[in-house]
Formats: structure tokens, C-alpha cells, sequence
């Protein structure tokens, strides 16, 4: 198995980090990431689809509340 398919033990960690999150971080931060977000959560629910469940990161209840407002 190839080491870039290995991910190190660590305890106490829930899980990987999503990428909707880690974007969404790095644009509270001030940081540009050049990724269309609404674009990415159209790629998220895509994938939920495709799995069927739920694999939106911890932004999704940010992305539902805002998706109410609109």
C-alpha cells in the first residue's frame, strides 16, 4: 500500500478534514482558495448522492441556515 493512502492514528480525532470546511476556513481567515463555493457544495451533494448519506463537514449546518435565508 502506497504511503499516500495511509492516514496516522491519533487519538481523539474524529475523522479527515472536509474540503467545504477547510475552504471555508482558509475565507474567514482572509485567505483566497480561487474555489467557487456554491460550486463545491453542488460537488458535496453530488457525492452524498452518489454514497447515499450524509458527507458534508461541519459547514453544513452554516450552508442550510443561509439556504433558508435566501
Amino acid at each position: 500500500m502506497s504511503a499516500a493512502w495511509v492516514c496516522p492514528y491519533a487519538p481523539g480525532v474524529a475523522g479527515n478534514l472536509a474540503t467545504e470546511d477547510l475552504v471555508f476556513l482558509a475565507y474567514k481567515m482572509g485567505m483566497g482558495t480561487g474555489v467557487d463555493f456554491e460550486k463545491l457544495q453542488g460537488v458535496v451533494k453530488q457525492a452524498e448522492e452518489f454514497i447515499e448519506h450524509s458527507a458534508g463537514g461541519r459547514i453544513r449546518a452554516w450552508w442550510e441556515s443561509h439556504r433558508q435565508l435566501a
